[in-house]
């Protein structure tokens, strides 16, 4: 029964997050297939500033609490009180502070609408979030996720869908999306503070709270930092030039999101291994050549179909309108690509407990991201923005791989992904010989274009890119699950 558990637990939590990530992208599809170009680039301004001003307002809150929680070190009511307190009042200076600069900056009546009624649903965001991080301390992972996942994103996305597609207007969705935040945090909050919770001081403690945010605060400036980069494009971008173009930009930025997934499942069970390995004084290089090599052999075909089919991925998933953003998506995707390809660094000195360089690597990325974004945009539009996010993530993954390199030999690491590239573009050059040799075009060219690549590195990858070793695992590990 145990080992059953142990088995399960990943697997609904990766489901979990997997269907969180899904509920964003078909949110943002269905929103482009549905709205104009300028009311889906309010949307997409809308939830970039509320995932910044929500990662701001709950100053590193989540890890901090998960962390006192877990090591025991506050009783549970007094950490939930204390925790909602401090959510509160952060809250109210994020929007003492943020209204009136978000008055300043967006003219349009009906933009500002809709985002200062994202904003007001923060604070009941972070409610939910602070239930979530005391369940993952408590080792209720699978409870946690499906709170933060399915309940509160995906539910908020759902609804967002709906009057979508019923045509309502995207305050109206605005609206929804804040009723409906607000009931969710209301009804979670009050039934776990019905489990067995007994608080006999509704006043916060000066002390507990003072330990809270000391564990906290540090954590919310790289966190912060990292909501800076991956968000100040559509910021920047609805600031400068308004929100028909972020629409536009957002919808390129949604499609490279897919490489992402990869970085995600890998990332959950690359960490407690590297840190097992880690802790007991081994050396974790070949650990992470191994994960590194097969997280690569994975995205790069999906990386390939993106550079290589760009205008045919638009024009399928998106209105014409949508076609302008075929370079940016390009070059967005080379940056998201390299993110994956390095991202395990992060979680490597995450093992490490190298907060100062994750905070150093997410600081100076967020810094160049915005610098560049407010000297390209003006003049190259979104292709500066995707300039500026693809440099933003090089220098992120530069520093952190800097700091892991010094331990994982670079020189074995590269070999290890020279011979997947190679195959990787012998594919995509089959793949093009055999479309202009037998004329394939038409409605079905990407689907045929796909189907025949994916065979033909599949079969070059069993063949030449994995070891008899790797495949006979492989087998063993398909049999047994399967």
């Amino acid at each position: 029964m145990a080992k059953d558990s142990t088995v399960l637990k990943p697997i609904l939590v990766t489901a979990s997050i997997a269907i969180g990530l899904a509920s964003s992208f078909f949110v943002r599809y269905v929103g482009i297939n549905l709205l104009t170009p300028d009311n889906y680039g309010q949307i997409a301004v809308s939830l970039s500033i509320f995932s910044v001003g929500s990662m701001l307002s709950m100053i590193g809150l989540q890890k901090a609490i998960t962390s006192i929680v877990a090591q025991s070190e506050m009783g549970i009511s007094e950490v939930l009180r204390d925790s909602l307190y401090i959510s509160v009042v952060s809250s109210a200076v994020f929007l003492t502070i943020s209204v009136p600069a978000i008055y300043f900056e967006f003219q349009n009546r009906e933009t500002l609408t809709v985002i200062i009624l994202f904003c007001f649903s923060i604070p009941f965001a972070n409610i939910i979030r602070i239930i979530t991080s005391i369940l993952q301390g408590q080792n209720k992972t699978i409870t946690a996720s499906f709170i933060e996942n399915i309940l509160f994103l995906s539910g908020g996305y759902l609804v967002l869908v709906i009057l979508f597609v019923f045509r309502l207007s995207v305050t109206d969705a605005a609206l929804a999306w804040m009723i409906y935040v607000s009931i969710a945090s209301v009804l979670i909050c009050t039934f776990y503070s019905n489990q067995k919770l007994e608080v006999r001081e509704y006043l916060p403690s000066l002390d507990n709270s003072k330990r809270i945010l000391a564990l906290s605060v540090p954590l919310m400036i790289s966190d912060a930092a990292w909501e800076l980069m991956i968000n100040s494009d559509n910021i920047i971008l609805g600031i400068l030039l308004g929100s028909r173009l972020t629409g536009i930009y957002d919808g390129m930025f949604t499609i490279t999101r897919v490489l992402l997934v990869f970085i995600t499942a890998a990332g959950f069970v690359f960490l407690p291994r590297y840190a097992s390995v880690y802790s007991d004084g081994n050396d974790p290089s070949p650990l992470y050549v191994k994960y590194s090599r097969g997280l690569f052999i994975v995205s790069l075909p999906i990386f390939i179909i993106l550079v290589t089919n760009s205008i045919e991925i638009i024009d399928l998933l998106y209105p014409q309108a949508y076609n302008y953003g075929n370079e940016s998506l390009i070059i967005l995707s080379v940056g998201i690509f390299s993110h994956t390809v390095f991202g395990l660094n992060g979680y490597a000195l995450i093992a490490e407990q190298k907060t100062r360089v994750i905070a150093l690597g997410n600081i100076f990325g967020a810094f160049l991201n915005i610098t560049l974004n407010l000297l390209f945009i003006p003049t190259l539009g979104i292709i500066g923005a995707a300039f500026a996010s693809t440099a933003g993530y090089l220098a992120t993954n530069i520093i952190f791989s800097a700091y892991i390199f010094k331990r994982v030999d670079i020189t074995v690491y590269l070999r290890s992904l020279f011979v997947p590239a190679v195959l990787g573009c012998i594919a995509i050059t089959t793949t093009k010989i055999i479309k202009i040799t037998a004329n394939i075009d038409g409605y079905f060219s990407l689907f045929n274009n796909i189907l025949i690549f994916a065979i033909i590195y599949s079969l070059l990858i069993l063949r030449f890119g994995i070891s008899e070793s790797e495949l006979a695992k492989l087998s063993y590990y398909v049999k047994n699950r399967f």
